[in-house]
């Protein structure tokens, strides 16, 4: 499936968010990292963590859409300083964030630190194989431009916790809009029908991650957790048990849906735990035996070259282009 869908990338890295399964061709659609676009990009860097990082087709695929997305300008700031990412739809660029965007600050610090990691270990193996030092072997090439991608999700991750900070109730709304033309501290709009909360992951995810990849951001990271988490104590959670999702964050007494989601359980709730852990090395994102999938689910990482006798995907790529 994934030979199909990467003969279907333009150069860019990016994609439309429909494809149609029976022709095997994308149709004419926007280009989000909000609904419908967001797992096809975090699984790119998954599937390579999920390899063990033996096949570097999805380590490029992920590198061309992260440069992708910052050559297209879809990686944007106000001029009060709130980095968002934009949806293009037939090139024309509109300023709207989904809360499914704030996976992405997790998935670029993951990226970064790992793609260190590959190099690092790239260079000791080198260093081994022909005896020498370290300042010896050390190649020009050595390619640790994913940093710059970390420091734009950390602003974003800032972006993700003002939708938290910005309404009544202290949960996030479904999608913000920004007014690139407002007063300072005015350009987040919250408008009518995306004020509704579904108990989302994301924001919590990336601080989770941004935590156990980075030790000296916990202390921001634990402090806005627990204000997330507080603000579901006192304005989701149902007497009788469980928690509901919110018809407005604009509103108190907060207006219930009656409907709890199940990636509330799975992610929302699981990665405070991790973020609140005292145990670092628990389910931890360096942990290379393991890998989360885009629903918060713990899968073991394997070799394809050797498991089960699978063709690697990016052979496949290679075979059939």
């Amino acid at each position: 499936a994934m030979c199909a869908v990467e003969r279907l990338i333009p150069p860019t890295g990016l994609v439309e968010s429909r494809l149609n399964a029976t022709g095997g061709v994308l149709l004419p659609d926007k280009v989000t990292l909000g609904a419908r676009g967001d797992s096809f990009y975090e699984y790119l860097l998954k599937q390579w963590l999920l390899t063990r990082r033996t096949d570097a087709g999805f380590w490029k695929l992920y590198d061309n859409a992260i440069r992708g997305l910052s050559k297209s300008g879809m990686l944007m700031r106000t001029h009060d300083g709130h980095a968002l990412v934009a949806e293009v739809v037939e090139d024309l660029f509109y300023p709207k964030m989904d809360h499914l965007v704030c996976f992405l600050p997790g998935t670029l610090a993951l990226g970064a630190y790992w793609q260190k990691q590959h190099e690092l270990e790239s260079l000791r193996k080198q260093c081994s194989e022909y005896h020498r030092t370290r300042n010896e072997c050390a190649r020009d090439d050595t390619d640790y431009s994913h940093i710059e991608y970390l420091v734009f999700g950390e602003e974003l991750l800032q972006t993700c916790v003002l939708m938290y900070e910005k309404t009544i109730t202290g949960l996030a709304p479904e999608i913000v809009w920004f007014n690139m033309s407002a007063p300072a501290g005015l350009t987040m709009e919250i408008r009518f029908d995306d004020a509704h909360n579904l108990q989302r992951p994301e924001t919590v995810e990336s601080l989770c991650l941004l935590c156990r990849l980075h030790a000296d951001r916990c202390d921001y990271s634990r402090a806005k957790g627990r204000e997330i988490f507080q603000a579901f104590q006192n304005f989701s959670r149902v007497e009788t048990g469980g928690y509901s999702s919110l018809h407005t964050v604009q509103q108190l007494p907060p207006s219930l849906s009656d409907n709890q989601e199940t990636f509330f359980l799975a992610e929302t709730l699981k990665y405070l735990y991790l973020l609140f852990s005292s145990d670092e090395g628990f389910l931890s994102p360096t942990d290379s035996r393991f890998v989360l999938n885009t629903e918060g689910h713990f899968l073991p990482s394997f070799e394809p070259s050797t498991h089960y006798g699978a063709v690697r995907p990016y052979e496949c790529i290679k075979a059939s282009s």
